[in-house]
């Protein structure tokens, strides 16, 4: 996680020397909206200084962390103020620390200025409370899963028409599904397939060494004269709902959130990926397909998983974390049989397991609207799906979207002041101060 700590600190004359520095505020917001005063250990800090000067003079000064015992860790931070009019003068400090090795308790900020001109020596410093970070489990991922963004993506797509292959509907609903994936952080995005204009998003795994690929997908087209709700714009608003919050987690493992294109008319997208992945001796170890996934009219929570050998152990493990998380699903095992784009890596010898609604309800027909949605059975499906993914593709962290979009914005390098304001805009209210 990387969180935003601002340190305001106003310097001023006093009898032991014309500067001292004492912090104001310090505050830090969580991607809810949630202001603390306390850090947790392990996070990525960013840390913005403002320190003020009364007085004419050069000064050097360098800022230290200390741990609890009073040992230093880093130093981080030197330089030099020449300040040539009696007026309060301020110079702006930002610098980071990663990924802090600190035990529960404080670490201490500590700052040293010498004046050079006659070698006295001023020092202050504050302590900054840690705490132990929670316990990170998938429940908390599950917990976000919204049924409304799914039925908006589903929405969105019904509102193209006929996504038929080759129409420009589909043309048009394969850019906006592009431009939807390009919007999520920390997502690569690209389309795959040529013409069939498959459209892969890519969350980069933690773990170098690790060549493992985990994928969920649903296909975007529909069948021909179908508005293609529940078949399958459905599928394709969990996948995205999956993608939105599993970006702001790391994994060990590289996840890809995919919109296939051309199943109604054989799954051409989806062998068009395998394929390519098979020449490219990339290592699938997983892929989870959505399709029609979200049928329910009468709340009964009957779901098919269809598996084959290769993927009855994942098949399993759904059935056991469906009973872990309460999802209330009855699960049935290959009650259907019917095509879509799980066989093709099946074919290839790739695990592939592919959930179904009990019946397939008004798929390819005209009355194939979003009406029809169930949109509770939809968000447990999805749920399901990603406790098994987040299990497999190992869950290790989370991930604050306000630190690393600042760190995209500013990098590590101290900026101006204009740039202090700028960050300063970006957090959002209220701040909560310190004592000091």
């Amino acid at each position: 996680m990387a969180l935003v700590l601002l340190i305001a600190i106003p310097a001023f004359a006093q009898n032991n020397g014309p500067i001292r520095i004492k912090p104001l505020m310090a505050y830090t917001q969580d991607d809810l909206g949630v202001t603390t005063p306390w850090f947790t250990v392990g996070e990525e800090i960013n840390f913005v200084m403002a320190h003020e000067v009364k007085g004419t003079g050069s000064y050097r000064y360098r800022i230290e962390v200390l741990d609890n015992a009073g040992v230093l860790i880093y130093k981080i931070k030197s330089g030099a103020i020449d300040i040539d009019t009696a007026t309060f003068q301020t110079e702006n400090i930002i610098y980071e620390l990663n990924e802090v090795p600190w035990g529960a308790g404080y670490f201490t900020l500590k700052a040293f200025y010498v004046d050079v001109k006659t070698g006295n020596t001023w020092s202050h410093q504050t302590k900054i409370h840690v705490q132990d970070p929670p316990e990170l489990e998938i429940g908390e991922l599950l917990s976000q899963v919204n049924e409304s963004k799914i039925l908006v993506t589903a929405s969105d797509l019904q509102g193209f028409g006929t996504r038929e292959v080759g129409s420009q509907a589909n043309d048009d609903a394969a850019t906006y599904l592009y431009d939807r994936f390009a919007a999520i952080p920390r997502l690569t995005v690209a389309y795959q397939g040529g013409a069939l204009q498959n459209v892969v998003a890519t969350l980069a795994g933690t773990d170098e060494a690790s060549d493992k690929v985990y994928i969920v997908g649903a296909h975007y087209d529909s069948a021909p004269g179908s508005p293609g709700a529940t078949d399958n714009a459905c599928g394709v608003g969990i996948v995205f709902e999956l993608a939105r919050i599993m970006s702001k987690y790391r994994f060990k493992h590289d996840l890809k959130f995919v919109a296939w294109n051309a199943e109604e008319s054989g799954s051409g997208g989806s062998y068009a990926y395998v394929n390519e992945a098979q020449s490219n001796y990339e290592n699938i170890e997983l892929y989870v397909n959505f399709d029609s996934a979200g049928y329910d009219p009468n709340g009964r929570l009957v779901l098919d998983i269809m598996f084959n050998a290769l993927s009855s152990g994942v098949a399993d493990r759904m059935s056991q974390l469906n009973n872990s998380y309460g999802l209330g699903f009855t699960i049935t095992n290959n009650v259907h049989s019917c095509w879509s784009d799980h066989k093709p890596f099946w074919e290839h010898g790739i695990r592939s397991v592919m959930t179904h609604s009990e019946e397939h309800g008004p798929a390819h027909t005209a009355n194939d609207t979003v009406d029809k949605i169930s949109t509770l059975y939809a968000k447990k499906n999805g749920q399901l799906g990603m406790a098994v993914l987040a299990e497999l593709a190992a869950l290790e962290g989370r991930v604050s979207s306000v630190g690393e979009n600042l760190l995209q914005r500013f990098g590590q390098e101290p900026r101006n002041e204009k740039s202090i304001k700028e960050i300063a805009d970006t957090l959002a209210r209220p701040r909560t101060a310190l004592s000091p």
